[in-house]
């Protein structure tokens, strides 16, 4: 037996409502520091835009810029799922996203290794 599915307003609707209960940040914690005291995060920041002295290097910018149709792509297919019954839940699917966006910054910064890097964290609420 096939079971039908129509995408209508509803459905459409009903996914709107899931995913505006749900809130994904991805970033560097505000208190997060290296070893001397310096902010991780001012450190993303000069390395995001630039100083006087030094060039900027858009990793932020430059992963959003390049991946969010990718992940919009990838997020409506999985809520699509949801909306079918055999994807989880709008929260699930909000966590995979936060994971990849993650994975996609962390690929994209400058400094390959260390406390920049590895700093980057996914809440979802």
């Amino acid at each position: 037996m096939n079971a039908s599915f129509t995408w209508n307003k509803a459905v459409e609707q009903a996914l709107r409502n899931a995913t505006k209960k749900t809130h994904l940040a991805v970033g560097i914690p505000e208190d997060e520091e290296y070893p001397k005291g310096k902010k991780v995060s001012e450190v993303a920041m000069i390395l995001e835009f630039g100083t006087e002295k030094i060039a900027p290097r858009a990793f932020l910018r430059g992963t959003v810029d390049e991946r969010k149709g990718k992940w919009i792509e990838d997020t409506g297919r999985r809520l699509k799922k949801v909306a079918r019954g055999k994807g989880g839940s709008a929260r699930t699917v909000m966590k995979v996203l936060g994971a990849e966006v993650k994975a996609d910054i962390q690929e994209r910064t400058p400094v390959k290794t260390g406390k920049l890097r590895d700093s980057f964290t996914v809440k979802v609420d």
